[in-house]
């Protein structure tokens, strides 16, 4: 039986109502998400979500995550990361971790890393140097801390300077972590969680280096150090 032209068309406009609705409802802004968060109209961001929205469903992890709701967190962040949300798969990442589900945080961490998130490519390599949730490759460790160092996290430098200072990873070389620290320390207030032992290895590294080699690691420093710093 043929349809008829009714049911044709009533069709049409039930697939263009969805189509319309499904455009509206990731047509948000950024802001207009964030304004839609402070007022607590939680509903309408989970609407944009349900319709695939990246950012909305990133914007329901952290609701979620706040509501202590963990499991719906993150599946709302996993959903949101597999289609690279960087926000996403920072909070599912360190949400793992907090559970102690270090093989899926490490997971994240490395996706976050490979695309160029510098607090990612921090965490990763310290996973990496610690052999939690994944094998210890402390050659590949240096490699992501020098990647975040060079895109200015800071405390990246510590640790780069902690391998240089011990030759893990890499070369033992005291003038480079020097050079690593002096960076840290530029950046560094007091109040910063590494400070006091930054300090204490420059002046360890102080002990073992001559005058020369002293001014050697602060023109290096000064070549290093990036044009500003960022998380």
């Amino acid at each position: 039986m043929r349809p008829t032209f009714r049911v044709v068309l009533n069709v049409v406009v039930a697939a263009l109502l969805v189509a319309s609705h499904t455009f509206c409802a990731s047509a948000q802004s950024d802001e207009e998400l964030r304004q839609l968060y402070f007022k607590r109209d939680f509903s309408r961001i989970e609407e944009f979500a349900r319709a695939g929205d990246t950012r909305a469903e990133a914007w329901m992890g952290l609701i979620m995550n706040e509501a202590q709701r963990r499991t719906e967190a993150k599946e709302w962040y996993r959903r949101a990361a597999e289609k690279d949300n960087r926000f996403a798969i920072g909070g599912l990442a360190q949400m793992h971790q907090r559970d102690r589900e270090y093989g899926e945080a490490a997971r994240w961490h490395k996706r976050g890393a490979e695309l160029g998130i510098t607090n990612s490519q921090y965490l990763y390599a310290s996973m990496l140097v610690e052999g939690q949730g994944i094998p210890m490759n402390e050659a590949e460790a240096f490699r992501w801390f020098s990647a975040a160092a060079g895109g200015g996290h800071r405390y990246s430098n510590v640790q780069l300077a902690k391998l240089y200072f011990h030759g893990v990873g890499t070369a033992q070389d005291h003038i480079q972590a020097y050079a690593h620290i002096e960076v840290a320390l530029k950046a560094f207030s007091e109040a910063d969680v590494l400070a006091a032992e930054a300090r204490a290895l420059r002046n360890q590294l102080e002990a073992r280096l001559l005058p020369e080699e002293i001014d050697e690691a602060r023109q290096r420093a000064r070549q290093l150090k990036p044009a500003r710093y960022r998380w």
